[in-house]
């Protein structure tokens, strides 16, 4: 069976040279950052880090040992029509099979696919669900 996916994400104060502290801090402990999305609200700023699993614990432990926020959650990757409705569909989809998502972040676009990463408070019963999109 296929290892779940987790994805950390890290909440803190935006400062200018956030991400090269966080990547700098990760690469000196020779932690790969596969995928990054990175949003600051006003003086806020989320980072969604997908690294190896097997670097999770390592990552959390160096994340908040040098003072950042940081939590990890199992997630799901599915690939979706890029074109508008097909999020709709799918959150539909799972809101009538009764999984609420949590959290929905888009990773990739790219000839006409995008790549979307779900937290959900069911995600084995959102894989059967999405099974047909899952990744």
């Amino acid at each position: 069976m296929k290892e779940p996916k987790k994805m950390i994400t890290i909440m803190c104060k935006d400062h200018k040279g956030l991400m090269a502290e966080i990547s700098e801090l990760l690469s000196s402990s020779n932690i790969n950052i596969n995928n990054i999305e990175a949003q600051s609200y006003n003086d806020n700023a989320v980072l969604h880090l997908e690294i190896d699993n097997l670097e999770i614990d390592k990552c959390l432990l160096l994340l908040t040992k040098s003072g950042y926020h940081a939590i990890s959650d199992e997630v799901i990757l599915i690939c979706l029509e890029d074109k508008p409705g097909s999020l709709a569909k799918t959150a539909r989809k799972l809101s009538d099979n009764g999984v609420e998502i949590k959290g929905v972040t888009s990773m990739w676009r790219n000839h006409g696919i995008v790549m979307v990463v779900l937290n959900t408070d069911n995600n084995t019963k959102a894989k059967e669900i999405l099974a047909d999109v899952l990744v």
